[in-house]
């Protein structure tokens, strides 16, 4: 006789399964992407294609990306889940950002989608998709410009600090300079350190760099703090290796790489040779190490 008990047998199904909660979400995200949010990411897309206040914005959704697809296998196999409470309070904390962003600028508004974004995905998907996510999402917050007041309060400070370390090290090749503020006469040359010298393109691109450097070869929480923390002294160096270089090469050479084609490759070289070399030194230490 034929055991008809499967027929009464029944799975445990998913209310909302995946598939619509996705659906759901992509929705939700168009539809804010397109009325609340849309001069907020209109003035975003167009200060990152710009590369107003720095060079490394339009490379950040391409990192998110890679972010996200390095955690492709452990998505999905995370059951959907509801995490209203975690959720209603990164909500609120979105909705007071793009109050803020009403007022002090399209950054702080840019930022409040991205909670948005975070309140959502704990609310559709659960606490342990967003924990896998989290990195990738918030990761794109730092293609958003700092705002106008406090890039110019950066960029002063730094740029004091870069011309008087750059002059230094001018002198050091014994060469006769002389500064008045941030005013610089080389014998038959007198050059003028502005704010897209101050280096401040040096530090959030570092800042940058360094977050997905700790990300995808640091372990521990402190490792990571400590790197990206170490970012700002290492923008400072870079940016008076510059200075001195471009210093140096206009004096000893031609005046022609203190002008703006020759000092912007002179520029990248710097950032390039920093950049790598930071990171090939850090891989050599952490080899040697393991050899110990």
């Amino acid at each position: 006789m034929r055991n008809n008990n499967s027929l009464f047998t029944s799975e445990k199904t998913e209310p909302f399964p995946g598939t619509i909660r996705f659906l759901v979400f992509l929705l939700l995200l168009v539809g804010l992407g397109i009325t609340l949010y849309r001069e907020a990411l209109s003035a975003l897309s167009f200060a990152v294609l710009d590369r107003q206040d720095s060079s490394h914005g339009i490379f950040v959704p391409v990192i998110s990306a890679y972010f996200l697809w390095l955690k492709s296998s452990k998505i999905k196999g995370i059951q959907p889940e509801t995490a209203l409470f975690s959720g209603a309070a990164m909500l609120i904390a979105g909705v007071l950002f793009f109050i803020l962003g009403n007022i002090w600028g399209f950054q702080l508004s840019n930022l409040s989608f991205l909670f948005i974004v975070g309140a959502l995905i704990l609310i559709l998907f659960g606490k342990e998709m967003f924990v896998e996510t989290s990195l990738p999402l918030f990761f794109l917050a730092t293609m958003i410009p700092l705002p106008t007041g406090m890039y110019y309060q950066i960029a002063d400070w730094m740029r004091s600090i870069n011309t008087w370390g750059s002059v230094a090290v001018t002198k050091a090749f014994g060469v006769p300079v002389y500064r008045e503020g941030y005013d610089v006469f080389i014998p038959g040359l007198h050059l003028v350190v502005n704010h897209g010298c101050s280096g401040i393109r040096y530090l959030l691109s570092f800042f940058t760099f360094s977050i997905v450097y700790a990300a995808l070869f640091k372990t521990g929480n402190l490792s990571r703090v400590l790197l990206v923390l170490g970012s700002i002294p290492l923008s400072i160096a870079a940016g008076i290796a510059r200075l001195s270089v471009v210093f140096l090469a206009a004096h000893y050479i031609s005046p022609y790489w203190a002008e703006h084609t020759p000092h912007v490759v002179l520029s990248w070289v710097v950032f390039v040779v920093f950049l790598f070399g930071t990171f090939t030194l850090d891989q050599y230490l952490i080899r040697r190490r393991a050899k110990c």
